[in-house]
């Protein structure tokens, strides 16, 4: 359909930044990748294990480009695809796959596998089309200094409470680690002192260390979190509405950086 495809080069720099600035804008967590990441990408890093081809697609009818990432090696036996443009079209995506099922013949490759999002527009739409949906996660992300974590978010926390029910609120809340406690104290909406628990607080809210990551950065609910740890438990209802406004799900996804 006028569409044609050729391996990028170092002078797609700037056009594959754009792309990822559109990514980084559509997810909250997301990978930050600048002119240097994406030279070593296109160079050096095509011989090690992280190899990828970078494909640039361009439709001269309309001007469309878009990119998609497809690496030398991974999981499976199938041609994976790891990263397409945020903001593809249908068209294009079909035009895509049918590139892609050309390389997984040509490769003997059995099937194509979407490393993707299932909310990122190309995944949603491969869904519709028939795909399977996977279950993919989009991190592995350890937050050893709880406390101090808390303090560099403080600007989206504040934020978070002043568009809620809880706008204004000065009080108490902890966070309930079993082995460790921290205080987030709130005067006005303003959160004025993250510290470790002391003394009796009826405003908090218990999990285990190992899931305040999935639970701070949006990955999962904390009632999501309960079919799997049913110890997790706000202590309250206003406590559980609570952590759900400063810990809202969300999508997140990170691309490799090399």
């Amino acid at each position: 359909r006028g569409c044609t495809f050729r391996l990028a080069g170092i002078e797609d720099i700037p056009f594959l930044m754009k792309e990822d600035e559109i990514y980084r804008a559509n997810y909250s967590i997301s990978a930050f990748r600048d002119e240097a990441h994406w030279r070593y990408m296109l160079t050096e890093g095509l011989i090690t294990e992280y190899g990828s081809e970078f494909w640039i697609m361009e439709n001269k009818q309309n001007s469309e480009k878009k990119y998609c990432r497809i690496p030398e090696d991974g999981f499976g036996t199938g041609l994976i695809i790891s990263e397409i443009s945020e903001d593809i079209s249908i068209d294009a995506l079909g035009n895509l796959f049918l590139f892609c099922k050309e390389k997984a013949l040509d490769r003997d490759k059995p099937y194509i596998r979407l490393n993707l999002h299932n909310n990122s527009r190309a995944g949603r739409m491969a869904i519709s089309m028939g795909a399977k949906e996977g279950t993919p996660y989009a991190w592995q992300i350890k937050i050893p200094e709880k406390a101090l974590f808390l303090r560099t978010i403080k600007p989206i926390l504040e934020k978070r409470i002043m568009a809620s029910s809880f706008s204004g609120f000065s009080d108490k809340f902890r966070l309930n680690f079993y082995k460790s406690t921290v205080d987030l104290i709130w005067k006005n909406g303003e959160l004025i002192s993250v510290k470790p628990g002391q003394g009796e607080c009826p405003f908090s809210f218990s999990l285990s260390d190992e899931l305040f990551p999935i639970l701070s950065l949006g990955y999962r609910t904390w009632q999501e979190l309960r079919y799997i740890k049913p110890d997790i438990f706000p202590n309250s209802e206003g406590s559980a509405l609570f952590v759900e406004t400063l810990f809202p799900p969300s999508n997140s996804w990170i691309y490799e950086q090399y």
